[in-house]
């Protein structure tokens, strides 16, 4: 077991969301360390309780950042809470990653994860607590990847500040391309490392940029299964937006660059569009 103080924070999100860039772009700060799936890992195993050793677990590291994504296989993977009590969210200062649930789906379909149930079960568990813990602390924080991804020298450092976690440029800029992948814990806390090739190494920019978030569906379903696919994925859209647009101006900054401002605007356009579809499907 590494022995050691260290600060723990932790990052809350869905899975293909980004977090394992995300955590791939924290471990070349010098003073962080990042594990993920710990506290879920024994419902992936069939148990009934998540594992909450990591709140008491050592590490080497000034700084130790857990990693918590939901959703798969089993409702209890999608609705898991990753706090013991108000006490682990005042400690942690919980960072959540949101995407284009649009996007998400698209990403679980090409793995073959077909469970759309399950999905919108865990997607709208991150968002309820969000709502949740953010009435507990004021610590609490949420991106959406897509802005992390564009203007990732902004938000990066706001990040840390509010994790208490000295600023480092190498989270932006990779300059050691050894340390990349996402860390995990094991039986007794040993570090191993995510599959992620060395030669997939590449700029923060690279790796998160996704652009505007764009609406298409990739899986084939029957035609009234698929509209009512398509209205549940817009209901998600819908919070997912006006919890984004709610929680960018934090990162705005005077002078920033336009290409943030084109961006919310073209989102403002594309919900009023959904808005318009989402009525059609219901025959308003």
């Amino acid at each position: 077991m590494r022995k050691g103080p260290s600060e723990l924070r932790m990052v809350c999100s869905l899975q293909r969301s980004g977090t394992t860039a995300f955590l791939t772009a924290l471990n070349q700060h010098p003073d962080v360390e990042t594990i993920g799936g710990v506290i879920k890992r024994p419902l992936k195993n069939g148990g009934a309780k998540p594992d909450y050793s990591v709140y008491d677990a050592e590490f080497d590291s000034p700084y130790t950042v857990v990693r918590s994504n939901f959703g798969r296989e089993t409702v209890q993977q999608c609705t898991f809470s990753p706090f013991r009590d108000d006490d682990d969210i005042h400690r942690t200062r919980p960072l959540f990653l949101i995407k284009d649930p649009v996007q998400v789906w698209n990403s679980w379909a090409r793995q073959g994860w077909n469970q759309f149930e399950h999905f919108k079960i865990a997607y709208q568990h991150l968002l309820d607590l969000y709502a949740q813990v953010r009435e507990v602390s004021d610590r609490v924080r949420c991106v959406a990847q897509e802005f992390l991804g564009t203007v990732p020298q902004i938000i990066f450092p706001q990040i840390l500040e509010n994790w208490g976690i000295p600023y480092d440029s190498r989270v932006v800029y990779w300059e050691d391309e050894s340390k990349v992948g996402a860390y995990s814990l094991n039986g007794d806390f040993a570090k191993t490392t995510d599959q992620i090739r060395r030669d997939e190494a590449r700029n923060l920019h690279e790796t998160l940029q996704t652009g505007p978030p764009t609406y298409r569906t990739v899986i084939r379903r029957p035609e009234n299964s698929l509209q009512i696919e398509i209205a549940d994925l817009m209901d998600l859209y819908f919070r997912y937006s006006a919890i984004m647009l709610e929680t960018t101006d934090r990162y705005i900054v005077d002078g920033g660059p336009s290409d943030l401002g084109r961006q919310l605007e073209l989102l403002r356009i594309m919900d009023e569009a959904r808005r318009k579809h989402l009525a059609v499907l219901r025959g308003e």
